[in-house]
């Protein structure tokens, strides 16, 4: 019996025109009597280049006196006479084909179900289209693959494989090339929830944004689906991600000539080379006077930290270094030094904002950036002494906590003193014992006595743990 190459082959002559086959083993000599439509075939062009040369031979030489071409998983190309082996029998038959260069080609080199040849070929074996690519199972007219504008195989998310950034765009196309008549709409399935699109018969995809719901990367699956070929379609998943940039809330005495602001950025999916970010502090009640770059995320960077004309504080964090970056991850990357201006209020927050944030990626190409505002809040704790009528004493307080704030309180528990509305708010501190301490609670007693005392002898104290985190 002929081995299954040879019959398909055989089966599918049949088919095309009457056609008597005679196949006979005779003293081990395999006889052929074909017809001479079948006498086209080339059963030993195993490379399917459509001629039987050396490189055919080759293969022949390699798989000699193989005798498992049933049994083993890896089939024998030259067990022409199907017996399960190779031998002197398959060997004649080569040599009657050796030389030939006019083999049809018609052959399904990637196993996907498409040979090279369309179905009004002789030589035909599926009935379907012609494949464009036989060396690609996943290249055939019964798929789609998306590809890139370049046209190669977009199989990794985003941009130089890595996530894609709001505002960016990429132009998607198919590659597969093996239908005439393909009519491709493109969709985002399931929709976006960031605001991306993609124009639905061009595929250009362009990336989203919302920083209210971007707090990590969001994968969007692309859509390609031509109903015109039996509704075939290919889909394919990338990421978008984006560069958070944060102020940290801050809580400093009033009185303080010196505060310091922490900024820390949230970058999971990109590795950063530059930052530059206006920091403005609304009413200018503060001044920047330095920066520097965190340590640990950022060793090999400089800061620097300019007042600008509008009062808001220029910080460019770069790096002479081109090998450095700043590595995927979340955690400060830079402090600002700022001094309380004369404006500022004597109790409250000052709002930090973000304006004309710029970040670099590591191709030196802008990435998104999300800004969340933070604020430093002045908070005058135990301080209050003088009172504010005082002449000169717009507010209560001279910015200092010590003997004349604990006499003060003391005179007002013991009933020999009142206290202005401001004296009271400020005499009101946290109370308790480190680390156990409790807000202000609305009253003033012997437990706010106490830790305006330990502040004045400059102890460990319930204030400036609560709202400042120290203990010393």
């Amino acid at each position: 019996m002929p081995g299954s190459f040879l019959g398909e082959r055989v089966k599918k002559m049949s088919g095309k025109k009457s056609t008597l086959i005679g196949i006979t083993l005779l003293a081990g000599v395999l006889l052929f009597s074909v017809t001479d439509a079948l006498a086209e075939l080339c059963l030993a062009d195993f490379d399917h280049d459509g001629a039987v040369y050396p490189s055919d031979l080759g293969i022949l030489i390699e798989e000699y006196a193989r005798e498992d071409c049933v049994s083993n998983p890896l089939p024998c190309q030259a067990d022409l006479d199907g017996d399960g082996g190779v031998y002197p029998n398959d060997l004649s038959v080569f040599l009657e084909e050796y030389g030939r260069d006019d083999c049809p080609v018609c052959v399904d080199g990637d196993a996907d179900g498409f040979d090279t040849c369309d179905p009004d070929n002789q030589f035909d074996m599926d009935e379907n289209p012609a494949d464009c690519n036989d060396s690609d199972a996943e290249i055939n007219p019964g798929n789609v693959e998306i590809c890139d504008m370049e046209g190669t195989g977009w199989g990794d998310p985003g941009r130089r494989n890595i996530p894609l950034t709001c505002g960016e765009t990429m132009q998607f196309t198919v590659c597969t090339g093996c239908l005439e008549t393909p009519c491709y709409e493109w969709s985002l399935n399931p929709p976006s929830t960031i605001g991306s699109t993609i124009d639905p018969d061009s595929g250009l995809y362009t990336a989203g944004i919302d920083c209210g719901y971007l707090a990590y990367p969001i994968e969007e699956t692309i859509v390609v689906t031509d109903p015109c070929n039996g509704g075939i379609s290919d889909t394919l998943t990338l990421t978008v991600g984006q560069v958070v940039l944060e102020v940290l809330n801050n809580n400093v005495q009033y009185g303080d000539q010196v505060v310091q602001v922490t900024v820390t950025m949230g970058n999971p999916d990109h590795m950063v080379k530059a930052i530059q970010t206006d920091l403005g502090d609304g009413g200018n009640e503060l001044a920047c006077t330095g920066c520097a770059a965190d340590p640990d995320r950022a060793p090999q960077f400089n800061c620097s930290a300019n007042e600008l004309e509008d009062g808001s504080c220029r910080v460019v964090m770069t790096t002479t270094d081109p090998t450095a970056l700043i590595l995927e991850g979340k955690g400060p990357v830079f402090t600002v030094d700022y001094t309380v201006g004369e404006s500022a209020l004597a109790e409250g927050c000052v709002d930090l904002t973000f304006e004309n944030s710029l970040v670099s990626d590591r191709f030196g190409e802008p990435l998104c950036s999300c800004p969340v505002e933070g604020q430093i809040c002045l908070i005058a704790c135990g301080d209050l002494y003088p009172r504010e009528c005082l002449p000169g004493n717009p507010v209560c307080g001279d910015g200092r906590v010590d003997i004349f704030d604990k006499l003060e309180v003391i005179d007002y528990v013991l009933g020999l003193t009142d206290l202005s509305e401001c004296q009271k708010i400020r005499a009101d501190v946290p109370t308790g014992t480190l680390p156990y301490c409790a807000p202000p609670d609305g009253e003033i007693d012997d437990l706010d006595i106490l830790v305006i005392s330990d502040m004045a002898e400059g102890k460990a104290n319930c204030c400036d743990y609560y709202y400042f985190g120290k203990i010393y």
